[in-house]
């Protein structure tokens, strides 16, 4: 069957989520002004925010004015595999209403969602499934074994059921979305994937994110930083993105160039004020900052260098963090940790960086912060150079090719002129 497809959009994550916006609606909306394709969002959420009229009735205006629609269910605790078949009962009701001829694509972020789409898809015979699409974001068992602060034995038994629910995910769907090279090759490495495996990286809006020397300049007198060396963190000021090595970072700076200024632009404002506060850094040295997203580039480029800082593990191997693709859509050059998901390979092929070979090194740091601060001063940095190149990789339209290609283009409907 090669009619237009219904692309359902299962997202076990929730509305209410900080990527969201960038990684869930904005995607969808890009596909949405390109294609006549019908796209419907089943958001499970909290039943804090599913109970609540208000709130639902604001998300469903917000995504019904971009021609998305959106299908709000409860989610509850993940406890069993099993358990997550139940989810497909009340959509039952929802394709009963859709018995048409029209075939429809099941996009999952997570493998969740996509242990809930194979429920769905058995159950409700009479629809056509033209694909099942696994969006594998990381490597959950390792992130669960990193950060999931439960009692041993309870622990175990969630790695057990995380490591059963992938296999099965994997021997199930048509087709894997990785955000690396690198989580693509540890999904292969660890299970049987037997179906096609294509990456796509965590990319943005990079529509009004560029360089812009004019507005660069702007923003330093209006954040009274003129002149002066600023080193950026963008993104939450929680322990596992490791402030104290980020301080640690800055402190090389100031050694040799003592007016350095820490740019912090978070939504946890509190916290890392606090922080910098207990680290002893004059507030002279540092700035912190709530910008709302849309206004975060104007922001970004005011800056020399951005960190993207992060301790050697299983989670970051396969990472694609969404901050490397801001900071070099808006020409700032990043200062990076090894071990990165791909970041170190994109950091050489658009010229884009520096990578700190070892965190616990003070001689790696130093050397690198006095490379940091050669190219800056020769005028090496091409800031424009870095945003242009970073528009090929991450910018959601690049991606978004990569998406419709992935669905089919025998079931994708371009929009006519």
């Amino acid at each position: 069957m090669n009619s237009m497809a219904h692309i359902i959009y299962f997202n076990h994550d929730g509305s209410e989520g900080s990527v969201f916006d960038s990684q869930v609606v904005a995607p969808l909306k890009k596909i949405k002004e390109r294609y006549v394709n019908p796209i419907t969002l089943l958001s499970f959420d909290r039943p804090s925010l599913f109970f609540n009229v208000k709130k639902r009735r604001a998300l469903k205006i917000k995504l019904n004015a971009a021609g998305l629609d959106i299908v709000l269910l409860p989610r509850f605790p993940y406890i069993f595999n099993s358990f997550l078949s139940l989810y497909a009962v009340p959509l039952l009701f929802f394709f009963k209403r859709r018995q048409t001829p029209q075939s429809f694509i099941f996009h999952c972020r997570g493998a969740l969602s996509a242990r809930i789409a194979i429920a769905v898809k058995r159950l409700c015979r009479w629809i056509h499934v033209e694909k099942i699409i696994y969006d594998c974001r990381g490597d959950g068992v390792a992130e669960t074994e990193l950060y999931w602060k439960k009692p041993r034995w309870i622990k175990t038994i969630r790695l057990n059921q995380l490591k059963k629910l992938e296999t099965f995910v994997l021997s199930q769907v048509d087709h894997v979305i990785a955000v690396s090279e690198a989580l693509k090759d540890h999904l292969r490495r660890t299970y049987s994937v037997a179906c096609e495996v294509t990456v796509v990286p965590s990319a943005v809006d990079l529509g009004g994110w560029t360089f812009n020397t004019s507005e660069r300049q702007k923003r330093r007198q209006s954040f009274g930083i003129d002149d002066r060396l600023v080193v950026v963190y963008s993104g939450s000021f929680l322990p596992w993105q490791v402030p104290d090595k980020m301080l640690e970072v800055f402190s090389c700076f100031r050694q040799y160039e003592p007016r350095s200024i820490f740019l912090v632009l978070t939504k946890d404002v509190e916290i890392a004020i606090s922080h910098l506060n207990r680290s002893g850094l004059d507030r002279e040295f540092f700035k912190v900052i709530n910008v709302d997203y849309d206004k975060l580039p104007h922001s970004l480029c005011c800056a020399d260098v951005g960190l993207l800082i992060r301790e050697t593990n299983g989670v970051n191997r396969v990472a694609s963090p969404t901050k490397f693709s801001e900071y070099v859509g808006c020409g700032v050059p990043v200062l990076l940790t090894r071990s990165i998901g791909d970041t170190e390979s994109y950091v050489k092929q658009i010229n884009g960086g520096w990578v700190l070979d070892s965190l616990e090194s003070p001689t790696a740091l130093e050397g690198c912060v006095l490379d940091i601060l050669r190219d800056i001063r020769t005028g090496f940095i091409n800031h424009e150079s870095i945003a242009a190149n970073a528009h090929d990789f991450f910018s959601l339209e690049t991606t978004i090719n990569q998406r419709a290609s992935i669905y089919g283009d025998s079931t994708m409907r371009k929009k006519t002129p």
